[in-house]
């Protein structure tokens, strides 16, 4: 976990060690948001799913947000699955549910 405090560009970890992030994006736009982003939150979460964050650290979260730190989440792979790709498990739950791609992209707005 990254604390950002210090220097831009340079970050410590919560046991205070200094460590140096570099990004190495090939646009100026993305490597300027990220400099913006990491300058207004105090912590930045990497989660590969929507829930991992939540599930994994937000005791956590709620104790920095309680102290007034600034915490920002990032999902990555957020993206409507398609109903074709999925198990056969997970297809019969959805037309149980009556369920398709629509309303699975309606309930993530």
């Amino acid at each position: 976990m990254w604390q950002s405090k210090g220097k831009m560009g340079e970050r410590q970890n919560v046991e205070g060690r200094k460590r140096c992030l570099s990004f190495a994006f090939s646009t100026f736009n993305i490597r300027h948001s990220i400099f913006i982003m990491l300058a207004h939150y105090t912590y930045i979460f990497l989660a590969p799913h929507l829930d991992d964050v939540v599930l994994s650290c937000g005791g956590q979260i709620a104790q920095y947000t309680q102290a007034g730190e600034t915490v920002l989440i990032v999902s990555i792979t957020a993206g409507n699955p398609s109903l074709d790709n999925l198990p056969p498990f997970a297809q019969a739950h959805h037309i149980s549910w009556a369920l398709d791609e629509d309303a699975v992209a309606g309930r993530r707005r």
